[in-house]
């Protein structure tokens, strides 16, 4: 059995522990959030609460941290997970910079623990299915469309929308999840061009050059709540595939892809979260790296810094 340790008790720490309290192999030892409200919900859900996270590890003994705090503070809480030799998983993006992001990857390898990020939209069956067609050749894609409308408003006032603390808009804190998507499916971008509008990035647009000639048009947008969605296209010598949201809705035809996740859907962001979780606490129990590797993660937050940086000066940039 591996015990957890959960790291802030907002909405994603109260997604975290409820998956993790359905795996079967996986103990949540407790809940550390130095907000007396969240540590009363947190009791409420049933949980040991802490308010100091080197007080809780000391009392709890736990084999990884599973972190939801704010951004600004990912990096610190790597550092006592490092200090404490435990593995660290931390909700995504994993950091508010690429600078920052790979220090934490550094100070996880130095210290010789598993350093994860969360990226939960890996998880789900058909989006496997997806990458496992192309991995193979199977799939031979062309172009990709993402289309990201975002409920208005979408973030949470308070830290979500200071950018020092949340490193950004909604590029950064939504928009990581199709950057990564798209590095994880077809290779890391060779050069992308981007716009972003707005103080909360209600806007940003780009277009991205991948590996094998193959470009995306990829485009995030806070909208009129009527009008949310996700939906991703990729347009194939074989045929289109189609997503909506994480299912796949059209495919070429013979290619069909399994059947969706019955487990975890009641949970606030889906079944993604659970199908991680599983594969997580399976690594922390096999002492392996975690199914998105801290510097998967950093892959994904450079890519975010790169797509602001070119709504900077206006042009293309190269990574």
């Amino acid at each position: 059995m591996s015990r957890w340790l959960i790291v802030g008790y907002g909405r994603a720490g109260e997604v975290h522990a409820a998956a993790l309290s359905r795996v079967p192999s996986a103990v949540v030892a407790g809940v550390v959030d130095s907000v007396p409200e969240a540590r009363e919900k947190a009791s409420a859900a049933g949980y040991a609460v802490h308010s100091d996270l080197e007080a809780a590890i000391e009392r709890t003994r736990p084999d990884a941290l599973s972190v939801a705090l704010p951004h600004d503070l990912h990096e610190w809480t790597v550092d006592v997970a490092a200090a404490h030799g435990l593995a660290v998983l931390v909700e995504k993006p994993l950091a508010r910079d690429a600078e920052e992001a790979e220090r934490m990857v550094s100070t996880a390898r130095a210290a010789g623990v598993e350093l994860g990020c969360l990226m939960n939209y890996r998880a789900y069956a058909q989006l496997r299915w997806v990458r496992d067609l192309i991995a193979g050749g199977t799939l031979r894609v062309r172009s990709v469309t993402v289309e990201v409308n975002l409920p208005a408003p979408v973030q949470v006032p308070g830290w979500q929308t200071d950018r020092a603390r949340a490193g950004g808009g909604l590029l950064r804190t939504v928009g990581v999840h199709y950057l990564d998507l798209l590095v994880w499916w077809l290779g890391v971008p060779e050069r992308l061009v981007g716009q972003v509008t707005g103080p909360n990035d209600e806007v940003a647009t780009a277009l991205i050059a991948l590996p094998g000639d193959v470009s995306a048009a990829v485009s995030v947008a806070a909208v009129a709540a009527r009008g949310a969605g996700v939906r991703m296209t990729l347009f194939a010598d074989q045929g289109n595939v189609v997503i909506d949201g994480s299912r796949v809705v059209s495919s070429p035809e013979g290619m069909i892809p399994p059947a969706p996740e019955a487990d975890g859907v009641d949970l606030l962001y889906g079944s993604g979260h659970l199908e991680y979780f599983r594969a997580a606490d399976r690594a922390v129990g096999l002492r392996e790296p975690f199914p998105v590797r801290g510097d998967e993660g950093l892959d994904a937050v450079r890519l975010v810094d790169l797509w602001y940086a070119s709504a900077r000066t206006g042009g293309w940039v190269r990574l």
